[in-house]
């Protein structure tokens, strides 16, 4: 084979690699929420889902950009760039979001639903944390200076 094929079989198995990668991560997915919601009294072994009140085991964390107590957080603030040279042939300001902060952390905690109260180690847990969107900056287009940000917590 000349060297176009070669890179015509490594792009289609990079394809290939990518594709199974997607469709694992959405079966993943899809299981996780395939979970019913169980009570804490009738927890058994495996993959569930209780929902109820959460009680730190120790110190509550603060979320960065809130300030909200919690158990985890999740944030990203990302600031609109113009680029330093502005590249020939480029569609709009030749701009982009770039990632200035990033975090995640969890710490244990308890949920209580009335039943009974379960511990969760947050290291070792799936959590689903909820979103809490910011946007700040001179218009909703992309502005040089424009900052959006958000923060998911528990």
């Amino acid at each position: 084979m000349d060297e176009v094929q070669w890179i015509g079989v490594g792009f289609f198995g990079f394809a290939m690699v990518g594709f199974i990668y997607i469709l694992f991560l959405w079966r993943q997915k899809r299981a996780i929420k395939g979970v019913p919601t169980t009570s804490v009294d009738q927890i058994s072994e495996g993959a569930v889902r209780v929902e109820g009140t959460v009680d730190a085991d120790g110190s509550a964390l603060q979320a960065p950009l809130t300030g909200i107590p919690c158990v985890a957080y999740d944030y990203e603030v990302r600031v609109y760039r113009l680029p330093v040279v502005k590249q020939k042939n480029t569609a709009g300001d030749g701009g982009s979001w770039q990632v200035m902060e990033a975090d995640k952390k969890a710490t244990s905690f308890a949920i209580s639903d009335g039943t009974g109260k379960v511990h969760v180690d947050a290291a070792a847990a799936k959590l689903e944390l909820y979103d809490k969107k910011h946007e700040t900056g001179k218009e909703v287009h992309e502005a040089p200076g424009s900052r959006r940000s958000w923060e998911k917590h528990l």
